[in-house]
């Protein structure tokens, strides 16, 4: 996959060894100043959207109900 992915793009791909494995290392150094472009008619909310997930505070002794 390593080799593959380097072939595809090899002004950004390296293949480096780490873990005793062949492995693909990245430059995205090139990228960073790309812009975000949005599809018309795509708006991003500017609230928070927490997954419905809620913080609880619990105190010694107190169970997980």
């Amino acid at each position: 996959m390593a080799q593959s992915l380097q072939e595809q793009h090899p002004d950004v791909v390296k293949v480096t060894r780490k873990w005793n494995r062949w492995q693909h290392q990245v430059d995205y150094r090139p990228f960073k100043k790309n812009k975000l472009i949005l599809k018309p008619g795509v708006v991003i909310p500017m609230s928070e959207d927490n997954y419905g997930m809620e913080l609880k505070i619990f105190t010694e002794g107190q169970g997980n109900d």
